[in-house]
């Protein structure tokens, strides 16, 4: 629950931040971009990897298997994923919105 949490203020904090400036708001939803495996995807965007191992080491337990035991979500590194990155990058460059 804490790595959910943590994104989840942050995620509380973009829309209120958004919702405030009124700004212009494009929502692109792929499977394919949505790739990897979320936990440890998600500890290493909030930058808790260290703390999280640590804590975890002190309770005898190993992050690395519990990584491990999240499976892929297998939807790989196509086209459409990658097409779909570069359209989002050259949309927020442009001020297209």
């Amino acid at each position: 629950m804490v790595v959910s949490d943590r994104l989840i203020e942050r995620w509380k904090k973009t829309y209120n931040t958004y919702k405030k400036q009124d700004c212009k708001i494009a929502y692109y939803l792929s499977m394919e971009f949505l790739m990897g495996r979320t936990l440890s995807n998600a500890m290493l965007n909030l930058g808790i990897n260290d703390v999280v191992s640590q804590v975890m080491y002190d309770l005898g337990l190993d992050l690395e298997e519990l990584i491990d035991a999240e499976p892929d979500a297998g939807l790989g590194n196509g086209g459409l994923g990658r097409l779909a990155l570069v359209l989002l990058i050259v949309v927020q460059h442009c001020s297209c919105l």
